[in-house]
């Protein structure tokens, strides 16, 4: 079903920029013209193949 999951509230992520990274601390800048209430980003640690990673969701701060 691809990124929203079939689930309407989900809306498709802009196309980034590169990432910034800080130590512990990553961020991109983008511009989206839907109004956006909450933030979660879903990482890998893994260095398999994309389908055999194990992905954890953790939230994510919005500002600006």
């Amino acid at each position: 079903m691809g990124l929203n999951r079939g689930d309407p509230r989900w809306v498709r992520s802009p196309v980034f920029e590169v990432a910034e990274l800080d130590g512990d601390r990553a961020w991109v800048d983008f511009e989206l013209a839907t109004k956006v209430t909450g933030v979660n980003v879903f990482f890998s640690r893994d260095a398999v193949s994309w389908p055999e990673r194990g992905w954890k969701e953790a939230p994510a701060i919005l500002s600006g």
